[in-house]
């Protein structure tokens, strides 16, 4: 069994030796019949690909966290200072955050 390898990964899996054609790159190894298309090739062997990691599952929080915070821009700050709607207005804003961040796993 042979495996034409392109981008260190198996492209195409053979029973013959296939030809390489004049401007083609890629490299033409043997081996097991176990190995499939997509597995990765290394100079010990192809192996299989590993598994993606498990998605992040704080990242939409995070997301949420950074977007309140990028609304509490110099302008938004002054208001706070100055008026009472600008002050509720940022207590709601880092009520939110902080309760975000407890949601946290």
């Amino acid at each position: 069994m042979y495996a034409r390898i392109i981008d260190g990964r198996v492209a195409e899996r053979t029973e013959k030796m296939p030809a390489l054609g004049e401007t083609e790159c890629a490299l033409i190894v043997e081996v097991d019949a176990d190995v499939q298309v997509g597995w990765l090739w290394t100079p010990e062997g192809c192996v299989a690909p590993t598994a993606p990691p498990a998605p992040d599952p704080n990242a939409a929080i995070d997301a949420e966290i950074l977007a309140l915070e990028a609304t509490v821009t110099q302008r938004r700050l002054r208001e706070a200072l100055l008026t009472d709607e600008g002050k509720t207005w940022l207590a709601e804003v880092e009520a939110r955050i902080a309760a975000l961040r407890t949601a946290r796993a």
